[in-house]
């Protein structure tokens, strides 16, 4: 039976350190692609120094599937040229020169479709209408592969949370981890994000299934910042000690020390269910709550 070749852009990332060995143990055979050195889990490594500067044609041999995840993931202080030359451009070159039977999963973002929060529950077919130029460099690059590869799969993860993640999940586990008690009490607003054991899944079954289309990637519900914290508590045997503080005194106080604008997102709603994928078959490795609770539990551990 042919082991299928899978190739990852960006795999000494957050996510591509999860989902390189999870392929593996999977049974396939992976080809990481990186600038990094620091490739420990025993995959076969390509190491390059610029993402626009690839012969992808000649990477691409024997190669099955190509999961695309390099790219810029953060949008503060980044202009956007260089968003557009780094999340855009090489998602072009790299479309043109695979081959016919070659299978593309391009990691794209929520950010794509919506701003940083919305009032209203964002659908797989909500109109896209970015409001930064992130957003808008993951849309552009979206928009070429429809005209390029309409058959890829384009994932749009919501905030991805496990191990090492990054930015305001990262600031929100060192939180979590502290013996304080948090002013999260009435943080109430209902916000999706994706466990890290979900979106390594939901890369499996879009290989398996040959997924093609456009597809939200979260967990299958929603929590508040209450209960994520809570659940975090409760993973590392804890109890969630938060403090009903109204979410605008926590903001202005947020101002003076630089954490505004992580402070605000936590007050507002972004609900993004992953219906299609659902519809299709796809069925979460965790559930929402379950996720949490790993995501301490391992984070603990780790330190």
């Amino acid at each position: 039976m042919h082991k299928k070749r899978v190739l990852v852009t960006g795999g000494t990332g957050f996510i591509g350190l999860h989902l390189v060995p999870a392929l593996m143990r999977q049974g396939y055979h992976v080809i990481a692609v990186t600038r990094s050195e620091n490739v420990s889990y025993g995959a076969e490594v390509v190491k390059i120094k610029d993402i626009n500067d690839v012969d992808w044609l000649m990477l691409f041999q024997g190669v099955d599937v190509v999961i695309h995840l390099a790219g810029i993931a953060h949008t503060r202080d980044v202009d956007p040229v260089s968003l557009k030359r780094v999340n855009t451009v090489p998602v072009v070159k790299l479309a043109q020169a695979l081959g016919p039977t070659q299978k593309l999963i391009y990691f794209s973002s929520i950010r794509a479709q919506v701003g940083a929060w919305r009032q209203h529950e964002v659908l797989d077919d909500t109109h896209p209408c970015p409001e930064d130029a992130y957003g808008r460099s993951k849309l552009e690059a979206e928009a070429a592969l429809s005209v390029i590869r309409s058959d890829a799969c384009i994932l749009r993860p919501v905030p991805v949370y496990g191990p090492n993640c990054k930015f305001n999940l990262n600031f929100l586990a060192k939180l979590a981890c502290s013996r304080l008690p948090l002013p999260f009490g009435s943080f109430l607003a209902s916000r999706s994000y994706a466990s890290i054991e979900n979106i390594t899944s939901m890369v499996v079954f879009a290989i398996e299934e040959d997924l093609r289309g456009i597809f939200t990637a979260s967990d299958p519900d929603p929590l508040s910042l209450r209960e994520v914290v809570s659940l975090f508590r409760r993973g590392l045997g804890r109890r969630a000690m938060l403090l009903p503080f109204p979410p605008e005194v926590i903001i202005k106080i947020a101002k003076w020390v630089g954490v505004a604008d992580s402070a605000m997102l936590a007050a507002r709603p972004l609900v993004a269910r992953p219906g299609k994928l659902l519809r299709a078959g796809w069925k979460p490795a965790v559930s929402s709550q379950q996720g949490i609770l790993n995501w301490a539990s391992n984070e603990y551990n780790k330190s």
